[in-house]
C-alpha cells in the first residue's frame, strides 16, 4: 500500500481535491478488498491510473488481480450490520463515487475498471 500512496501524492497535486479524495478511498477499498478476501499466499494487485481526456476531469483506475473471482458489477451494495463487522460499505462507497465499473474474468485474474470524475 505503501507504494500505491507515494505514487497517489505525485498524483495527487495535478487533481482536483475531490478527485484526489475519490481515487485515494476507490483504490484503498478496492486493494484492500482483495486482500482480505484471499486466503492465497501468492496475491499479486495491479493497478494503473490513467485521465480520460486532456482536461483531466474523469480518471480510469485500472485493477488485476489473481484472487478469488468476484464481479464487483453484480454484487449487491447493501450494507450489512452484525455485531462482528460491518460488511458491504466498501462495495457501497465504490458504486456511489464511480462514473462506470466494468468487470471480467480473463483466465486466473480479475480485470476491474473504475471511471472517475469530478461533480460538475
Amino acid at each position: 500500500m505503501q507504494v500505491i500512496a507515494s505514487s497517489l501524492a505525485l498524483l495527487g497535486s495535478s487533481l482536483s481535491q475531490e478527485l484526489e479524495i475519490k481515487l485515494n478511498l476507490l483504490i484503498e477499498e478496492i486493494v484492500e478488498n482483495v486482500f482480505n478476501n484471499n486466503d492465497k499466499t501468492d496475491l499479486c494487485v495491479s493497478v494503473s491510473i490513467r485521465y480520460t481526456d486532456r482536461k483531466q476531469e474523469s480518471i480510469v483506475i485500472s485493477f488485476s488481480d489473481n484472487g478469488s473471482e468476484f464481479d464487483l458489477t453484480s454484487s449487491k451494495s447493501q450494507i450489512k450490520q452484525t455485531p462482528e463487522m460491518l460488511r458491504g460499505r466498501g462495495i457501497h462507497l465504490i458504486k456511489h463515487y464511480a462514473e462506470s465499473i466494468s468487470y471480467k474474468r480473463d483466465k486466473n485474474l480479475n480485470l476491474l475498471k473504475v471511471v472517475i470524475g469530478d461533480i460538475k
